[in-house]
């Protein structure tokens, strides 16, 4: 099963640097509201972001389970917890989770741990599935 999990900040009037900086982390996407992307993956749409937003995806252990790999980047989030709660009072907060499983079912489980942890930092979990096999078989 193929997975991203990602910590996602947004909104407008967001400070890019300061959260890397804060976060001891530096983002693999980041934009400001007005900035301009052409998406060439689907046809090359032009899209125009709405808001400022800074993501950054966790680099996981294929090999565990994505319940294990949640909780680890949680666990990696904590000492940040307060700031990132800090930020969740003006802006949006969200941890997502895409998953694209091989076999028609997947479960994902989320502990009470994951729960305290997301309300500490005062985050959102979104989580997106899709089961991409006929697609990429051609049969869509």
């Amino acid at each position: 099963m193929r997975r991203f999990i990602d910590l996602r900040i947004s909104g407008l009037g967001i400070n890019i640097q300061e959260i890397s900086e804060r976060l001891s982390m530096t983002p693999d996407n980041a934009y400001k509201k007005g900035d301009i992307h052409i998406d060439n993956k689907y046809g090359g749409e032009k899209i125009v972001y709405e808001e400022d937003c800074w993501i950054s995806e966790y680099k996981a252990n294929e090999h565990m389970r994505v319940d294990e790999q949640l909780e680890n980047f949680l666990a990696e989030l904590k000492s940040s917890s307060a700031y990132l709660k800090g930020l969740a009072d003006k802006h949006k907060v969200t941890i997502w989770v895409s998953l694209f499983p091989d076999i028609e079912q997947a479960n994902l489980h989320i502990s009470l741990s994951t729960i305290n942890a997301l309300s500490d930092m005062g985050a959102t979990l979104d989580c997106s599935m899709a089961f991409l096999g006929d697609f990429y078989s051609g049969n869509y």
